[in-house]
């Protein structure tokens, strides 16, 4: 997928009716392909949006997503199906630097980066407060970062919940709610790993099967806890990368992650990746005992460069073979 560098780019490759727009996707479904989208699936995601969230379907828009992938994408394809005024600005990891203090811009869509970037920053963070609607995407909220926007009483904000399979949202999480509540026909259930699965008219009705672990809750909203290939089994217990990684996120200085080995003992591992070599792990396994018990100690530290997408700020999981 082109990089669109205009709203009225976009619209040009959307009034020519022979032009195929394509998007690889993410793997939350499998590995990642490329995948030739629908215009009448993009159409049908767009009034979705607009009959979840009131008022956005007259909302002048900013897009500070690469849209070349499907967040920056879907919000021209909304601005163009709603005949509403859309910016295109260039993806950046603070994109209210840009803007005028009095800005008249009403909705945007943000990573999860971009939002701890703007939150920290004073004047980006009373531009971010003009804005009516704010769709947030590109990982996990934690409890820290919801409390962030209690004071923006004029705002609403919403986590998203999609992968490019979903033509992009299908499920929303207002804030300060912490479960997602799925969009006007769409449905969710967990399969027999506790994976979540979507069915709606984008996805021909048929379940589609993702790697994410949720809970359903009985209200028919539903909490995402972390990805199928982040479950560690050690001691013959259990555990999710994510929870772990919330126990001791306020005690780590610099990009980390966890991940797991095969140990002969335990079965499996868990190895803490940092470039940060002053880690003090006695301290960080005396945190999760308390929380999570012995088996899940962090046993290896690997000292190496830990590498985050420039936009969304995704960690990449990944550990150097030596």
């Amino acid at each position: 997928m082109k990089n669109y560098q205009s709203f009225d780019e976009f619209k040009e490759d959307w009034n020519n009716p022979d032009y195929q727009f394509e998007l690889s996707t993410s793997g939350s479904t499998g590995k990642p392909k490329k995948n030739l989208l629908s215009r009448t699936k993009i159409v049908i995601s767009c009034q979705n949006t607009g009959s979840a969230i009131p008022g956005i379907q007259t909302q002048k828009s900013l897009c500070a997503l690469p849209t070349g992938k499907m967040g920056g994408f879907m919000q021209l394809a909304r601005a163009l199906q709603w005949d509403t005024t859309c910016e295109v600005q260039k993806p950046s990891s603070n994109p209210m630097l840009f803007l005028s203090p009095s800005h008249d811009f009403e909705n945007i869509s943000l990573s999860s980066l971009q939002v701890h970037t703007i939150l920290n920053h004073d004047d980006s963070r009373m531009k971010l407060r003009r804005f009516k609607t704010v769709l947030v995407g590109g990982g996990m909220f934690d409890a820290k970062l919801i409390q962030s926007f209690q004071d923006f009483n004029n705002t609403s904000v919403f986590v998203t919940y999609g992968m490019t399979e979903t033509y992009s949202h299908v499920a929303l999480q207002k804030l300060p709610s912490t479960s997602y509540q799925p969009l006007p026909g769409v449905e969710i259930k967990l399969g027999k790993r506790d994976e979540i699965c979507i069915r709606s008219e984008i996805t021909d009705h048929r379940w589609l099967v993702t790697n994410d672990i949720g809970e359903m809750l009985k209200n028919g909203s539903f909490k995402v806890l972390g990805r199928l290939d982040n479950v560690v089994v050690s001691g013959g217990l259990k555990f999710q990368l994510e929870d772990i990684e919330a126990i001791i996120q306020e005690h780590m200085e610099g990009p980390y992650f966890l991940s797991k080995k095969e140990d002969v003992v335990l079965g499996e591992k868990l190895v803490l990746v940092t470039p940060n070599k002053e880690i003090n792990l006695g301290v960080i396994n005396s945190l999760i005992d308390k929380s999570m018990g012995k088996y899940a100690r962090i046993q290896e530290i690997i000292h190496q460069e830990v590498i985050l997408d420039g936009v969304t700020g995704k960690v990449q999981r990944i550990i150097n073979v030596v």
